[in-house]
């Protein structure tokens, strides 16, 4: 038996011993990895120095495939689908506030381990390029992958998490660095951070936040959010937020109103509580509000359910022989060492689903 026929024979037995590892209360979409694809992206490229034999940075694509293979591993889903924002996708939002993400620095040095001697159109290309290589591997996986013009990314992980993959005996996991995320925590949709390998739970949010879930978008748009160019109220600082309202961490939902009416009521107690009976501090909750808010979706009916009818639709099996080919033939030998033994123990059980969703 040849070598190649040999990884065959092993990968399929492999995968055989998986599937009957699977709980027959399982199905497809009952454990969903939902993967904020240019967070991560953005992230492992500015992490990853690795090179192939050609000394073309590879970092991006490769770091992005070994960080969701590690989540992979981690939470065991029955299915995995990986969003990025499409084209224009920031317009609704800036309709709103011209200045969102205006100011956002979307350059990220290359890690300088390897020197790796790029300038700004060099780094941009490039990017661009290993994007492209990305979702290249990505289509030869058991991924469902969604990008859609004039749609950000965060607007379909919280529509797809909140109405297709949580409740009746469903949950589902975001795997993101961004904060706003952790709005959306309940006992059925967690979030992980990769960076800070935290799982987080409406336990583990109000531990480390002093604030609840259910309040913490009231929060952040009180403490606003620096990476998008979007302010908050000055003057107000976390300790003193916690301190003058320590209802946000109760699971008793607060609204901005509520904020107004405690101030009112406590105004003489701390000068902080002026803050939030001034104009144009109230308009300010408002607008970073809409701009931040994920719970009652902001996409047209229309586009909801194009989105729905692309996650209903067949998931892609692994196509091992190709993906081999293309790594081979992109020489990533210095990222994956064993590449075979990372896609049996990545991919296995998620393309046993797959399987079953074009049966």
């Amino acid at each position: 038996m040849s070598d190649k026929s040999k990884i065959f024979s092993l990968f399929q037995e492999f995968s055989k011993e998986k599937q009957e590892e699977l709980s027959v209360d399982r199905t497809i979409n009952s454990d969903t990895l939902l993967i904020d694809g240019m967070n991560t992206f953005m992230r492992v490229w500015s992490m990853y120095p690795t090179t192939n034999d050609n000394g073309d940075h590879i970092g991006g694509y490769t770091g992005f495939l070994k960080s969701i293979g590690h989540a992979i591993r981690l939470r065991k889903p029955t299915r995995c689908i990986v969003i990025f924002d499409g084209k224009g996708g920031s317009a609704r939002r800036r309709k709103i506030f011209p200045d969102y993400k205006m100011k956002k620095n979307v350059r990220f040095r290359v890690n300088r381990a390897l020197s790796l001697d790029l300038d700004q159109t060099e780094e941009s290309s490039s990017m661009k390029y290993q994007i492209v290589k990305l979702i290249q591997y990505l289509n030869m996986l058991p991924v469902t992958t969604i990008c859609m013009d004039n749609v950000e990314a965060d607007d379909v992980i919280a529509l797809l998490a909140r109405s297709k993959f949580s409740g009746l005996g469903k949950r589902a996991t975001i795997m993101s660095t961004d904060k706003d995320f952790l709005q959306l925590v309940d006992e059925d949709i967690t979030v992980y951070s990769p960076t800070k390998r935290t799982m987080y739970t409406t336990e583990k949010v109000s531990s480390e936040y002093g604030i609840h879930p259910s309040n913490f978008l009231l929060y952040r748009t009180i403490d606003g959010d620096r990476g998008d160019n979007i302010d908050g109220i000055k003057g107000v600082g976390e300790k003193k937020l916690k301190t003058a309202f320590p209802e946000l961490a109760t699971n008793a939902q607060l609204s901005r109103d509520d904020l107004i009416k405690i101030s009112e009521d406590k105004l003489r107690e701390m000068p902080l509580y002026k803050n939030f009976l001034k104009e144009n501090n109230q308009q300010l909750l408002k607008r970073n509000y809409d701009l931040m808010q994920l719970k009652d979706s902001i996409l047209p009916a229309s586009m909801q359910t194009k989105v729905f009818d692309h996650v209903d639709s067949p998931v892609t099996e692994l196509n091992k022989f190709e993906f081999s080919k293309k790594f081979a033939e992109d020489q990533l030998w210095a990222a994956f060492p064993n590449h075979h033994n990372w896609l049996m123990e990545t991919w296995s059980v998620l393309n046993s689903y797959a399987i079953t969703s074009n049966s």
